[in-house]
């Protein structure tokens, strides 16, 4: 905390935030930790970085992995895309189906996703989210294999932007 200011400290194995703690102070570093443990058997501790936070569906069509171009959440100042701002009728999160950034960073952010998906030996469909910040450095952020499909949930929205039927994909009637 003294070197990076903040921490965020996340259980390893949660979706949708679940045990995710921003810790700005000493204070409350322990029961954080005590937190997170209670959703899992590990947790992962990380340095506050200021970053964009960018999306991407990715996904097989007739053998062909595909990557959108990335979405982005964008979160009131100074908070972050906890359980509460994805979920709550209040809040202040918006959705960006296809984010503003360089044509380049956009493409850079598209062939990482095809190679974490092929790295990592994913199948049928993930959505794979990367930080950008404000000096272009891109981040792998999380890999969520099964991404959420309420009315909020990016990856249907991004599928569709790329132009393919989300119900036909799942009926699989174009995979």
């Amino acid at each position: 905390l003294e070197k990076w200011g903040s921490i965020f400290i996340k259980a390893a194995s949660q979706g949708s935030s679940v045990g995710c703690y921003r810790v700005d102070n000493k204070e409350q570093l322990s029961s954080s930790l005590e937190e997170a443990f209670k959703y899992s058997p590990y947790v992962v501790v990380e340095k506050t970085i200021n970053a964009r936070e960018l999306e991407v569906a990715t996904y097989e069509v007739n053998g062909e992995i595909i990557a959108t171009k990335p979405g982005e959440i964008i979160c009131a100042s100074n908070t972050f895309y906890s359980f509460d701002e994805k979920y709550a009728e209040n809040s202040q999160a918006q959705t960006v189906i296809e984010a503003d950034v360089d044509e380049v960073i956009a493409k850079q952010i598209q062939d990482y996703a095809i190679k974490v998906f092929k790295g990592m030996k994913l199948r049928h469909l993930s959505r794979i989210d990367f930080f950008l910040t404000d000096d272009n450095e891109i981040l792998l952020n999380e890999i969520n294999t099964f991404p959420g499909q309420t009315q909020i949930s990016m990856f249907p929205k991004m599928l569709q932007n790329h132009g393919h039927n989300f119900a036909e994909y799942l009926s699989g009637n174009i995979m």
